[in-house]
């Protein structure tokens, strides 16, 4: 990954973290890694532990932000999270998937776009 995508990656998560915590979440976990993925975000708000993807784009094409989160990049990151509830003993949490989608990232005033219950989890 080049420098100033990386840069972009870490400006969108940072501002998405700041949003949530304007909402009453608490981190757990920022950028959790495992064989099978990445999680963005591990964030609390009581007894909900919520998994949160961060997409961003430096136009307002909010659908195209969305759209990046594939099927197969669900997949990815609901097995993620499996493997983050088993190792940190939490695997009867009850959790969720969100989506946090950033608009115009690089200019004074970007949108912030929270899309709840994004997608979800067959446990099986």
């Amino acid at each position: 990954m080049r420098a100033s995508t990386h840069a972009l990656g870490a400006k969108a998560e940072t501002l998405a973290w700041t949003y949530l915590q304007r909402h009453g979440f608490s981190l757990e976990c920022k950028n959790y890694r495992c064989d099978q993925g990445e999680i963005d975000l591990v964030v609390r708000q009581q007894s909900l532990l919520v998994f949160v993807e961060v997409k961003s784009r430096n136009d307002d094409d909010l659908l195209s932000t969305l759209e990046m989160v594939s099927k197969s990049k669900q997949h990815r990151i609901v097995q993620t999270a499996r493997h983050y509830l088993y190792e940190t003993g939490q695997h009867q949490r009850q959790c969720r998937f969100d989506v946090i989608g950033i608009t115009r990232l690089c200019d004074q005033n970007p949108e912030i776009h929270w899309i709840k219950d994004a997608f979800f989890a067959a446990w099986n």
